[in-house]
């Protein structure tokens, strides 16, 4: 008893554009005999192509096609179709003849897949946008299957909020006042079964106001900012005074602590910090500070100096006499000298001189005499001051 030819086909079969298709159509019974294959397309029009005819695929697309089947074809009825294009999206009828068991057929719709780079457009221009305006972005997507559309900031996916939404499909996005935060860069990303792609990021360039802070070191004072676009002027105010430093760097001067104010401009606008720096006094590392000011120390020195100058000359002087020989040890020892020739002088005359009495001459000496003599001769006079002559004499052979 023959059993009914049954052909087995899925609706719709989808490729990516510029791929190899493999239309897959299966028969039962598999081993049917006599079996011939034929496939026809069919366009939107209904106009009807035969592409395989009895198994053979006509001579205009052997190039493109080709039959999926064995010399005993064991149920397999597929058709290849190399490179295929958007224009091969359409029906495809597969026809099954069996000598044995009958003919059937099924058909197919080929469905060609695509998805390409989205394209990302802002509205206003994203180079004119200012903190609190309003920004819509439109991804445009070419796919087929329809993607899926995904919203990034600098490729992190955002999720809608009050101030972040999109429409229904999410081909549009909706930012309600700008703040600083929103200078970024945003994109679309586009999803289908083909595969994921993302457009080109679009830079979200938001002008605000220069941002300003004020950093002390030592006893410089540095003006730095945030702002967009840049700031072109830094100017101080110092207790009340208005400074300009083009380097945006004020230097502290004197000893005492000053209100001080920075400002800074761009085509926005002007921003301004302010604080109270005071000088920093740094100790000495060498010696202990002393309180007095460099002036007097200075003179402090110098005093010391000269004091210690004239010692070491009162020094010297005392050491060149002492070299030349003691002073009043030269002038005693001289003194003393001139003593004794005198008094040497003094014994010669007495001795020559005749001892003389109330009776007549005495030729032997005085009574009392030798011991006047020799308590003369026993007294010290070393110690004596000498005569005045030569007195005199001693001090100019001293001189």
């Amino acid at each position: 008893m023959a059993v009914a030819l049954e052909v087995t086909i899925s609706d719709l079969q989808g490729f990516p554009e510029n791929s190899d298709a493999l239309l897959a159509c299966d028969y039962t019974p598999t081993g049917a005999t006599g079996v011939d294959i034929s496939w026809t397309q069919v366009n939107a029009q209904s106009d009807i192509t035969n592409l395989v005819v009895r198994s053979e695929v006509v001579d205009e697309f052997k190039s493109r096609m080709e039959l999926q089947v064995s010399d005993t074809f064991q149920g397999n009825a597929g058709l290849i179709i190399r490179n295929v294009t958007r224009e091969d999206a359409m029906s495809y009828v597969c026809s099954v003849f069996s000598t044995s068991d009958g003919q059937e057929q099924g058909v197919t719709m080929l469905q060609i897949q695509w998805n390409y780079k989205p394209k990302i457009t802002s509205d206003p221009a994203p180079d004119s946008l200012q903190v609190g305006d309003n920004v819509t972005f439109t991804c445009l997507s070419d796919a087929n299957p329809t993607s899926e559309i995904a919203w990034l900031k600098n490729n992190v996916t955002i999720e809608m909020d009050d101030r972040f939404t999109k429409n229904e499909n999410a081909s549009t996005l909706h930012i309600d006042g700008l703040t600083r935060d929103d200078h970024a860069l945003f994109s679309c990303s586009s999803t289908n079964p083909v595969k994921e792609i993302r457009s080109d990021q679009i830079e979200v360039d938001i002008e605000y106001e220069p941002e300003m802070y004020l950093n002390q070191t030592g006893n410089k004072v540095e003006c730095t900012s945030e702002a967009n676009p840049a700031v072109y002027q830094y100017e101080f105010e110092v207790d009340g005074e208005v400074v300009r430093e083009a380097d945006a760097v004020y230097e502290l001067k004197g000893t005492e602590c000053v209100n001080i104010t920075c400002f800074g401009t761009n085509k926005i606008g002007t921003g301004n910090a302010s604080d109270i720096a005071c000088p920093l006094i740094i100790p000495s590392t060498s010696q202990p500070s002393t309180g007095l000011s460099g002036g007097a120390v200075a003179g402090i020195v110098i005093g010391v100096l000269a004091l210690v100058g004239a010692v070491v000359v009162l020094v010297l002087i005392l050491l060149v006499f002492r070299k030349s020989g003691a002073y009043g040890e030269s002038k005693d020892s001289k003194w003393n000298y001139a003593e004794e020739d005198e008094k040497m002088e003094t014994k010669k005359k007495e001795e020559s001189k005749p001892a003389t009495g109330s009776g007549g001459t005495d030729t032997g000496t005085a009574p009392g005499k030798e011991g006047s003599s020799q308590e003369e001769k026993g007294k010290d006079h070393r110690y004596d001051e000498p005569p005045t002559e030569a007195k005199e004499a001693n001090e100019k052979d001293w001189v």
